[in-house]
């Protein structure tokens, strides 16, 4: 079977699994959600003018013996806000989330967020706004825990309205020249560690600090004014790391400005026998704001933060590197450079994005069971599978504890639980997907249902598997024993399908090939790739700890699959205009529109695209691999200039080409043109062009072009 048949899944599982509803915005996505946590959302001032900050607060009220995590969680789910529509306004700063309060258990650190619980993003009306109201939309992401087990990862809806008016903003409301978006630390810390407290700051456009590095004006520096009472309880402050300030050369002075949005870190240590937090640093910012005419009175800023200190011992990623700690001993001064101009603190502004990913291929035995393997892999990192591991470890880990530590058991059963759900998917679906691969409905269908995993990828949509099928699963593995522990890795397969459904698509539209059996082989494969690691860090719960913790990394590559997936869709499409004959998408077209679409990615990964919250700083990795995405849109575009490329591109390439376009009219037997070649065309009648072949004494080439 060629590739446009490898994804079929997505139309039966699409219409199965997700509803006929996956573009819409879940109400909740847990079982028991709604009971566990309740949340008001309001935003302040209900009307605003061009030019004002609006507030957007929600009050989050949580079942008493229940919790959610906050922000400095590295292994459960941290609660984040997700905005979906902005309605016009502007992002102001990261989400001021909470960050909760440590607990140990079964050797891991865990920020549990209790009972009431506040959270709050700013949001900025652009100085064009139009009189009218808006609505703001979006989703507040968390895991709601007992002593005992999880919820799957759940999700609340919210939306605000906000009337804009026509008017001057109002002193109490408007941007203020100089603004604190942020204030905290950006991970959880132990003793023997160090760390980085960080500010950020927002500069009024049209205006300008100073940076470190500045001589003639008043240069921004930050003070830690309790630090020495902080060394006496054990945490040593460094000197504050403020950017240097971009060059400014106004009339042969130069002078060094901080513009927009901009970071000051200050760096501490934490001795090994440090006392017990929290640690209450405050902090006082000393700086002059200009525009270019003139300067205000210097002025400062002070602000306070709290952070605890974990238990447990040191970790190496995050030991003192030499001189951390050591200068400016009361806490005062700047370092020469660094510091950081844009973007949030990491972790601060997490975004949820359901992820697919598509890929197609003919495959044996072999090749099935590799693409089962690689499939599964790359699940595992997805979104909505990664933040499962730690989540999922901790409840049946619970469930062994209780039961004399017989650990090995329980994991068995629950990567059978995961295993045993794929491959009843496998046996369910795998007869019915050969008969309906060659119709051009499947494919239009399936070239939709990429575009929509597309825009999930983007940010644009948000999809999720249907309420009950979650609440079902999630009420069945809060039970105790066995059987709970088995149905929790059905819950996985569940929550998770958003992120797995393209992958299963790929398995079973190629192992249905080889009939139910190679279908079920393939998807036992897959699940148990997805399972071991499960049970591999269920017995050695201490592993997950070292485990890297979500990130950009995952926001990275999920938006990287978007393009593969329109990429994907495209292909599709293509199939359909060859079976209805519409001659749309010859292969030049195909292969240059797949080169341009490369090509965006490539400039994404590079780090010239960059998604809000992004830094713009790009690690080797992703360099290599914008490079080496490059290279290939460059090989696809040699292929739309007639170069003829590999055997796997060719079979994916549309068959026929606009240099070879049918000359004359299409009817049987007649309308033959010539073209440069003094080609005789006649399509779909083999008679006809045998007996013109003979009549004008010309060799008969015959092309045959195959739609499956």
């Amino acid at each position: 079977m060629t590739a446009r048949a490898s994804f079929l899944l997505l139309t039966l599982c699409g219409a199965l699994i997700l509803g006929g509803a996956s573009a819409q915005i879940p109400d909740f996505g847990g079982a028991g959600a709604e009971e566990r946590v309740t949340l008001r959302s309001e935003v302040t001032p209900k009307t605003a003018r061009p030019g004002e900050v609006v507030t957007v607060v929600h009050r989050a009220t949580i079942a008493p013996g229940w919790h959610v995590y906050g922000r400095l969680e590295e292994n459960g789910q941290p609660t984040s806000i997700t905005i979906n529509d902005l309605g016009g306004l502007v992002a102001f700063g990261p989400p001021v989330l909470p960050i909760g309060e440590v607990h140990e258990s079964y050797g891991m650190q865990s920020y549990y967020v209790e009972l009431d619980a506040e959270l709050r993003q700013r949001f900025f009306v652009p100085l064009d706004a139009k009189p009218e109201t808006v609505e703001l939309k979006g989703l507040v992401d968390y895991t709601a825990c007992d002593a005992n087990s999880c919820d799957p990862p759940a999700q609340t809806p919210f939306s605000v309205k906000v009337t804009i008016e026509a008017g001057t903003a109002r002193d109490e409301f408007a941007r203020k020249k100089v603004e604190v978006l942020f204030v905290g630390i950006e991970k959880g810390t132990r003793r023997g560690e160090s760390g980085s407290i960080v500010v950020q700051l927002d500069v009024l456009p049209g205006y300008h600090m100073y940076g470190s590095k500045e001589t003639g004006g008043v240069a921004t520096t930050v003070t830690v004014t309790n630090a020495d009472s902080l060394e006496s309880k054990g945490v040593k402050i460094g000197a504050a790391v403020v950017p240097e300030g971009d060059p400014n050369d106004a009339n042969g002075f130069v002078t060094y400005d901080l513009h927009d949005q901009f970071q000051i870190r200050i760096p501490f240590t934490v001795a090994k026998d440090a006392k017990g937090g929290p640690f209450e640093p405050a902090i006082k910012i000393d700086y002059q704001v200009c525009d270019e005419k003139s300067c205000d009175l210097p002025s400062a800023l002070e602000l306070k933060t709290a952070f605890p200190i974990e238990g447990g011992d040191a970790r190496e990623d995050r030991l003192p590197a030499a001189g951390v700690g050591e200068t400016g001993g009361s806490g005062t001064g700047n370092a020469a450079s660094g510091g950081s101009k844009d973007g949030g603190p990491n972790g601060s502004d997490s975004q949820r994005v359901v992820q697919s990913s598509g890929g197609l291929a003919d495959a044996g035995l072999w090749q099935l069971i590799l693409l089962a393997i690689g499939g599964g892999l790359f699940a595992l990192a997805m979104p909505c599978t990664y933040p499962m591991i730690p989540i999922t470890i901790s409840f049946f880990t619970k469930q062994a504890d209780a039961r004399g530590g017989k650990v090995l058991p329980l994991a068995l059963l629950y990567g059978a639980g995961i295993v045993l759900m794929f491959v009843v998917i496998g046996a369910a679906l795998g007869n019915v997907i050969v008969p309906f691969a060659t119709h051009w409905i499947t494919n239009l269908v399936i070239g939709v249902f990429f575009l929509v995993f597309a825009l999930s990828l983007f940010g644009l949509i948000n999809l999720q598997p249907p309420r009950f099928l979650m609440n079902a699963t999630g009420k069945a593995s809060t039970q105790g024993g066995a059987l709970g522990v088995f149905l929790m890795g059905a819950t996985l397969v569940i929550s998770s399908f958003t992120c797995t459904a393209p992958f299963v698509g790929n398995i079973l539209a190629v192992g249905a090939q080889g009939g139910v059996q190679s279908a079920m082989l393939g998807m036992g494969v897959f699940g148990l790739t997805m399972a071991v690691p499960f049970v591999g860090l269920a017995l050695v719960p201490g592993a997950i700890a070292s485990m890297p913790s979500s990130g950009q990394w995952m926001n990275t590559l999920k938006v990287f699959l978007g393009f593969v997936e329109v990429a994907a869709a495209l292909k599709f499409l293509s199939n359909v205009e060859l079976v209805l004959g519409l001659e749309a998408l010859p292969r030049e077209h195909f292969l240059f529109l797949w080169a341009v679409i490369f090509v965006i990615a490539a400039i994404f990964l590079l780090g010239m695209i960059r998604f809000k919250g992004e830094s713009g700083e790009i690690g080797p990795g992703r360099l290599l691999g914008g490079l080496i995405v490059a290279l290939l849109a460059t090989y696809f575009a040699t292929g739309a200039f007639g170069n003829r490329l590999d055997w796997v591109m060719e079979s994916i390439a549309p068959p026929y080409s606009k240099r070879m376009a049918w000359a004359g009219s299409n009817q049987q037997g007649g309308g033959h043109g010539e073209s440069k070649l003094a080609w005789t065309i006649v399509k779909d009648d083999f008679d006809a062009a045998k007996a013109l072949a003979v009549e004008g004494d010309k060799l008969l080439f015959l092309n045959i072009t195959g739609v499956t």
